[in-house]
């Protein structure tokens, strides 16, 4: 078998992690041939050692893809349902065991393998209930490659996000640390919602394109397999009608609903596109989402058309990610994009135009708005703002491109901007109190004396321009 330098990397990691007595997690993005690194790991040790090796896995889907790529090389390494081995046992004991999808394996079906020797392998080695897979007997975490890295090489596909406004989700009740899929339905069942997927979907023309779609629950699949002329797929299909629906979509336009099924082990390189109209708490649903649209095919562009606000719960899935064996996951700061008004499309800012589009953002403002710097926000992004300021820090031609000044705020006895920069210098600082059209009451030159020996204004000077800004300042 003929690995990339990176899974060829890993499974030499996880061989020496095996024989060192460990049981590490392979960590390995959608779309980056976890199974081929477990199956090289299963076949190498086997012909090593001699031992027999058991693949285990919890859907159809996954056993099949399993089955495959063993065959594929020859092994007769037997592949097993998790749920056979809960009601059946295992009468053979294995000298290594290949848990897919690892992340489920703190449930109780796991429990007798907890003292086999046993490699993970996930894209997402997190719950959403918290428990860190140290539960499941697990000691390590070897990071194949990260999903940056594989777009950086060509082996996954650079997606293009579109996000729509966030749904209201208030009164949608939580279970088990996500939303209640009733509620959700009902929640995103309203004429904005649907009509947005609807527009979009003729938008972005999906009707001809290899399109999976996220929906609540069955009936809400059904509900949206009927609005966009679809075919459900969910954990109630037949094994049989489920295989001709994934040919189906991998050989033509085809719009498949989902429910709860397609989330992992399912290889669809042609597919295009992604309608996220499922919203959810867990980090790793939503990185399995939206990893089906990831693997590369020829002349292939991804859209990921979110409808439920998971970007801005969670970010780009190129973000890196700490993962941890005891604790939930820690992202850093989401890097500064803004939404297209006209398209939708998610772009880094700051930007003076939409690049999908072309739609140019118009940063004049004619009419003096109110204090309510919440909805002025929303209509000058903050990073537009502070890239301005640092380009041009006078208040005046602030003023003139955004229709204020900076906002003051107080930082002990310095005066800080809202964009951070607290280099107020003399001439910037009388500049502030001539725009502002007030003078702050000095006694002779005091305060220029004060400024000039320790860079910094007197409490009560401080005080007096912070309040004074507050009064005349919008931003």
């Amino acid at each position: 078998m003929i690995l990339r330098t990176y899974q060829s990397r890993a499974v030499d990691r996880a061989i020496a992690a095996l024989d060192a007595g460990e049981r590490p997690i392979i960590l390995a993005p959608t779309g980056s041939g976890k199974t081929t690194i477990g199956v090289e790991i299963a076949c190498r040790l086997s012909a090593r050692d001699g031992g027999s090796p058991l693949w285990v896995a919890h859907r159809q889907e996954l056993l099949d893809q399993a089955r495959e790529r063993l065959d594929a090389v020859g092994s007769a390494i037997p592949v097993i349902s998790i749920q056979t081995i809960a009601r059946r046992g295992i009468h053979v004991t294995p000298s290594l065991v290949v848990i897919d999808e690892c992340h489920h394996a703190t449930s109780k079906s796991y429990l007798s393998l907890l003292s086999l020797p046993a490699i993970g392998l996930t894209a997402t080695p997190c719950r959403l209930d918290g428990r860190g897979l140290r539960n499941a007997g697990f000691t390590q975490i070897i990071e194949a490659a990260t999903v940056k890295e594989l777009i950086t090489d060509g082996f996954l596909v650079n997606p293009t996000y579109y996000s729509l406004p966030a749904p209201d989700l208030t009164g949608v009740a939580i279970e088990k640390g996500d939303y209640a899929s009733a509620g959700l339905r009902i929640a995103m069942r309203t004429p904005k919602i649907t009509g947005d997927v609807l527009a979009h979907y003729k938008r972005h023309d999906l009707a001809s394109k290899r399109t999976l779609v996220y929906a609540c629950d069955l009936d809400d699949a059904q509900f949206l397999a009927d609005l966009l002329h679809g075919v459900v797929v969910s954990g109630d299909t037949p094994d049989a009608e489920r295989r001709d629906i994934l040919k189906r979509i991998r050989s033509g336009p085809t719009t498949v609903v989902n429910c709860q099924l397609w989330t992992e082990g399912v290889d669809i390189h042609e597919l295009e596109a992604v309608v996220l109209r499922r919203p959810t708490k867990s980090l790793a649903l939503y990185f399995q989402m939206v990893g089906r649209v990831l693997r590369p095919a020829p002349q292939k562009s991804a859209l990921v058309i979110d409808h439920a606000g998971n970007y801005r719960e969670h970010g780009p899935v190129t973000d890196p990610i700490a993962f941890s064996l005891d604790d939930r996951p820690k992202r850093p700061r989401l890097p500064s994009t803004r939404t297209c008004p006209e398209c939708y499309a998610i772009h880094p800012a700051p930007a003076r135009s939409c690049p999908k589009c072309g739609h140019v953002y118009d940063f004049t403002i004619s009419d003096r708005l109110t204090n309510d710097e919440t909805d002025l926000t929303k209509i000058i992004p903050y990073e537009d703002r502070r890239a301005f300021w640092y380009a041009q820090p006078h208040p005046a031609a602030y003023a003139a491109q955004f229709g204020a000044a900076p906002r003051l705020v107080l930082a002990g006895t310095a005066i800080v901007d809202e964009h951070g920069s607290n280099n107020y210098r003399r001439d910037l600082f009388k500049t502030l109190c001539r725009f502002y059209r007030e003078s702050i009451p000095t006694k002779g030159h005091a305060v220029e004396d004060y400024f000039n020996a320790y860079g910094k204004l007197p409490q009560a000077h401080v005080q007096a321009v912070y309040a004074m800004s507050r009064r005349h300042a919008t931003v």
